[in-house]
């Protein structure tokens, strides 16, 4: 795999997620009032934060895109949280959550053309005294992904039969 950026966002990682909505309401056609959700003002707030960490980043390895990326990636990130112990973080949010709102955030600000193209990755969440979160990015090697399918085949073949 290609290595395209390696980079640390030197925050305290935000503990609400993309599942922090609201409903709303917005005119629609004949003045119908439609249902919507909205981000809350605290989920607005951490995606602000993210967003001033990626433009303040320290890039350790490759690159900022110039341009969104439009290739299919594999993303590994580490939430790291502030504590006097250093261990893996097992307390809310689940990390499923906090990679889609940095996703999300990222593709936003031009990092991905479309965050679907994030077709694989590892998301940890641990704790430390100095926050972070660090994002190590790699262009998808499809021949990795014919290899786990040729190792997986042949116990799904014996499940059919």
């Amino acid at each position: 795999m290609s290595l395209l950026f390696d980079v640390v966002l030197n925050i305290d990682p935000p503990k609400v997620t993309h599942h922090q909505k609201t409903l709303g309401l917005r005119n629609g056609k004949g003045g119908k009032l439609i249902p919507t959700m909205r981000d809350k003002p605290e989920l607005e707030q951490a995606q602000a934060m993210i967003a001033m960490g990626l433009h303040r980043s320290t890039v350790r390895a490759g690159s900022k895109p110039r341009r969104p990326i439009q290739a299919k990636v594999i993303m590994d990130v580490s939430f790291c949280f502030r504590s006097d112990i250093i261990e893996y973080w097992g307390n809310t949010p689940d990390r499923d959550n906090l990679a889609k709102t940095l996703q999300d955030v990222m593709t936003r600000n031009g990092w991905f053309d479309d965050d679907r193209l994030i077709v694989g990755g590892i998301v940890e969440k641990g704790c430390g005294p100095e926050p972070f979160i660090r994002v190590v990015c790699e262009l998808a090697d499809d021949e990795a992904w014919r290899e786990i399918y040729e190792t997986v085949r042949p116990t799904i073949a014996q499940a059919v039969v």
